[in-house]
């Protein structure tokens, strides 16, 4: 999660596999993904979550080693919906 403060204005993002650096008051994002607050619909990544857990625990019972990707997209999605809380 990042936070860019301009005066009264404050605008969150949700970075995915990069860095975030701050030079000379600008913010330089590189990353594969950063998606802005506006861009993220909570009620949609809550039910992805849901459908994810559900998954996840199938997995989880037939021994399959696809859980490891269902964590990584779990914490994914936890991220977006902390900042579409915002």
């Amino acid at each position: 999660e990042t936070r860019l403060q301009d005066g009264k204005t404050t605008e969150y993002f949700i970075i995915e596999g990069g860095v975030v650096e701050m030079r000379d008051n600008k913010l330089i994002i590189l990353a594969e993904k950063a998606l802005r607050k506006s861009e993220l619909d909570k009620r949609e990544l809550e039910e992805k979550l849901k459908l994810l857990h559900d998954q996840k625990e199938k997995e989880i019972k037939a021994f399959s080693g696809d859980w490891i990707k269902i964590q990584d997209e779990e914490v994914r999605l936890k991220a977006r919906i902390k900042v579409a809380s915002r």
